[in-house]
């Protein structure tokens, strides 16, 4: 029987699955952008040799394994009927086309289930959406331990995986791991998202590249990477479920969060970057954008709590009155001997690649998320751009990475000069002289 392929593509991601009517689609790409038009040669199973010492008949990574099916892996699915259908196995399987999605309709008439699993790859930030939904077809209660969000594959040359832990006041410490034929597991189990154990990672490959993925979840989570057969890896991510806590009856249904995934070919930056396009689009806001907010009010390191009016609109107005203040001229500039040269230099670099983004003033595009870079200190610029070109910012604009990793020491110094010296009309000002006490 020949398959069906299945391909999603973003600008800079694409997705493809091998669909066939008795069984999980079976993944067969995740990973950076191919040309249009790009299909597997052949179906899996035709190029696959079959494993020493394994099953008879092959099993690759589908979008659903299950132990019914003979998957040793992680299962996506632990569930039971009094002792009963625990061992799943996916019989039909009917495919629905959306836009920039899919959704595949999975029914196991055996242990009497149906899944639905949705795919959206989003064009214009360039995540692939996940999420299960489960429901009980069967007469009898049925006992759900373990369902995953979704299950990703990562390619061969999957080497590392950065997690997040640390505790209240050391938040967001990277913890590095290599990746090896053991499992590699993080699961948080306080019922919400914490300082140790956050439901997101980062997997580094050997050619630079990085995969990223994370659960819109707050609560108890559980995710997990272990290696194949075929050498590659499967990455699962899910809410963590108590024991007896889901229990469906006759028709109910469970749905999962959405686990988020990106990968990108500028490593941990683009990965990054994608992320956080993403959690924008994701935000509600009245009339469809955000508005905009003068004062930013930090009720936290601010009052603890301790919500007092007078003392808030006390905030509110200092913070007002700051925003209204000008940039000073005198801010800290490059102040060499050889300014004027490092300043001249810095220009020719500014106009030819920085100007398009941060504009001839340096005056940044709010919309784009662009910084204002005039009236900054060039000792601020210059550590910021190294640090960015070294890697050790995470967070850039992975247009900028492209841009700014191969300037050299002296390049840095010159465009930061530049920067620092950069004026924008009507919004800087020289500071009054105080009086003296």
């Amino acid at each position: 029987m020949t398959p069906d392929f299945i391909t999603l593509h973003s600008p800079a991601c694409t997705a493809i699955w091998e669909v066939r009517p008795d069984e999980a689609p079976l993944w067969r790409y995740w990973g950076p952008r191919l040309p249009d038009g790009v299909v597997p040669p052949a179906p899996l199973r035709n190029t696959r040799p079959e494993p020493s010492f394994s099953l008879h008949f092959d099993q690759p990574l589908s979008v659903f394994p299950t132990m019914g099916m003979g998957w040793f892996g992680q299962s996506a699915l632990l569930a039971s009927r009094a002792g009963c259908d625990w061992a799943q196995q996916i019989t039909a399987t009917r495919v629905e086309r959306m836009d920039n999605a899919v959704r595949f309709h999975l029914t196991d008439d055996v242990a009497r289930i149906a899944v639905a699993i949705t795919a959206r790859l989003d064009p214009d930030t360039d995540t692939l959406a996940l999420s299960t939904t489960l429901t009980n077809n069967g007469e009898d209660v049925l006992d759900v331990a373990w369902l995953a969000s979704g299950n990703l594959p990562l390619p061969d040359d999957a080497a590392t995986v950065r997690s997040y832990g640390g505790r209240h006041n050391s938040e967001f410490v990277p913890i590095n791991d290599t990746l090896t034929r053991s499992q590699w597991r993080r699961e948080n189990r306080r019922g919400l998202t914490s300082h140790d154990c956050i439901p997101a990672a980062i997997v580094g490959c050997a050619d630079g590249s990085a995969y990223g993925a994370q659960l819109a979840w707050s609560g108890n989570h559980l995710q997990s990477i272990e290696w194949l057969d075929d050498g590659r890896r499967q990455w699962q991510m899910g809410a963590g479920l108590a024991p007896g806590e889901i229990r469906l009856a006759a028709g109910e249904s469970l749905s999962t969060p959405d686990m988020l995934s990106t990968c990108s070919a500028e490593g941990a930056n683009g990965v990054s970057w994608a992320f956080h396009r993403a959690i924008r689009a994701r935000m509600t806001w009245p009339d469809g954008a955000m508005k905009p907010r003068p004062v930013h009010l930090n009720t936290w390191e601010g009052f603890y709590f301790d919500h007092d009016l007078d003392a808030l609109k006390e905030l509110a107005d200092a913070a007002a009155y700051i925003e209204s203040l000008c940039i000073p001229l005198e801010h800290g500039k490059y102040e060499g001997v050889d300014a004027a040269m490092q300043v001249a230099k810095g220009k020719e670099l500014y106009e030819k690649q920085c100007l398009e983004c941060h504009g001839k003033n340096g005056e940044g595009n709010k919309e784009k998320f662009y910084p204002v870079i005039a009236g900054q200190h060039y000792k601020y610029l210059l550590r910021q751009m190294t640090e960015i070109r070294n890697g050790h910012r995470r967070n850039a604009n992975p247009d900028m990475v492209k841009i700014i990793k191969k300037y050299t020491d002296d390049q840095l110094i010159s465009i930061s000069a530049y920067q620092s010296s950069l004026v924008m009309p009507g919004n800087m000002c020289k500071p009054k002289a105080g009086k003296k006490k």
